[in-house]
């Protein structure tokens, strides 16, 4: 489980980067230029939010697997676990911090890299 949600909340910032964010454009592309800049803002500030609370809430996970000195049950398997659970609230922070960086860029009509 910790690969496959480190890679998506990485994965997620990239994206978000790039514009390539998933939009349902059915209503959006309607709306004036304004509305949809304050949607994105309004987008990117709660994706700063939810992002640094997640990162939040696996802290106490982290902590509890680096104190128990967690490692893989497999022979040969990864030996210290923790470290690569300590990858996910680092993504998560990489997403808020994107989350952040597309509300100021919405926010000053900045092009996106996608653009």
């Amino acid at each position: 489980m910790a690969p496959d949600l480190t890679y998506r909340s990485f994965g997620m910032s990239y994206l978000l980067l790039m514009g390539e964010q998933v939009r349902v454009d059915v209503f959006y592309e309607r709306f004036p230029a304004g509305l949809q800049r304050m949607i994105e803002v309004i987008g990117g500030l709660l994706l700063l939010l939810m992002g640094l609370y997640i990162a939040w809430l696996t802290l106490p996970w982290i902590a509890q697997s680096f104190a128990r000195g967690e490692a893989s049950p497999n022979p040969g398997g990864l030996p210290l676990r923790w470290l690569l659970k300590s990858l996910i609230p680092f993504g998560f922070v990489l997403l808020a911090l994107q989350g952040l960086a597309h509300a100021l860029r919405q926010t000053f009509a900045l092009p996106t890299r996608g653009e």
